[in-house]
């Protein structure tokens, strides 16, 4: 007879967690999709870290381009 009592008590709990479970599943659901959403949108916008990389690097090829011209062209021919 006591183990009735307890296992009825036990249901009611049960239930209880599975309903505020369902609460918080719904909760975190919706954070996950906002989470998801900024993540996306970080990574599809263009940071100024890489437009000041890509700047960067295309002065630096400009850079070596000109001195290279530069040490090539500059060259006297010998005068005989």
């Amino acid at each position: 007879m006591g183990r009735k009592e307890v296992s009825s008590g036990t249901l009611n709990v049960d239930q209880y967690r599975k309903k505020i479970g369902k609460q918080d599943w719904k909760k975190s659901k919706k954070d996950v999709k906002a989470t998801k959403q900024l993540k996306d949108i970080k990574e599809s916008a263009m940071g100024i870290k890489d437009v000041a990389l890509i700047v960067t690097a295309f002065a630096f090829m400009l850079g070596v381009i000109y001195i290279f011209l530069y040490m090539y062209l500059d060259q006297q021919p010998s005068a005989k």
